[in-house]
């Protein structure tokens, strides 16, 4: 597995990851085709990107093929008022069955957190999904 800044050509791969991504933020919302969720979800990471605001994309690939993605965002507006740097994990998406899943995200985890130190970034949040899908699985296995 390689892990590396996101490169123009990698938005092709990250379509596909996007697309093939079970836990989107959007799933919940039945009155949504799945189309519609996975373009609007893929939307979202695509302008950050492109708008380049500070965000921060890693991606991990697999024999050339993107597996993984973590995006850093900058909170500037919080670093300003709290007198420190802020930062928030706005995506961790991956591939594959559950363990591969697992390890993709452990190697984007510490690639993401050595830009942290490096940055002295002091905190960094998330949200964690806890829905019952990712329980069952995490006791499964």
């Amino acid at each position: 597995m390689k892990i590396d800044y996101f490169r123009k050509e990698d938005l092709v791969g990250i379509r596909s990851l996007v697309d093939n991504y079970e836990f989107n933020d959007y799933r919940n919302y039945r009155i949504l085709r799945k189309e519609v969720r996975n373009r609007y979800f893929f939307k979202q990471i695509k302008d950050m990107i492109l708008k380049n605001e500070g965000a921060t994309i890693v991606i991990a690939k697999e024999e050339g093929k993107v597996v993984g993605l973590v995006s850093l965002l900058n909170l500037g507006w919080d670093s300003r008022i709290l007198g420190f740097k802020m930062a928030r994990i706005g995506h961790l998406i991956t591939g594959g069955c559950y363990k591969n899943s697992l390890d993709i995200k452990r190697n984007l985890a510490s690639f993401i957190l050595g830009v942290c130190k490096r940055k002295k970034i002091a905190h960094l949040s998330c949200r964690v999904d806890r829905s019952e899908e990712h329980t069952s699985e995490l006791q499964s296995h």
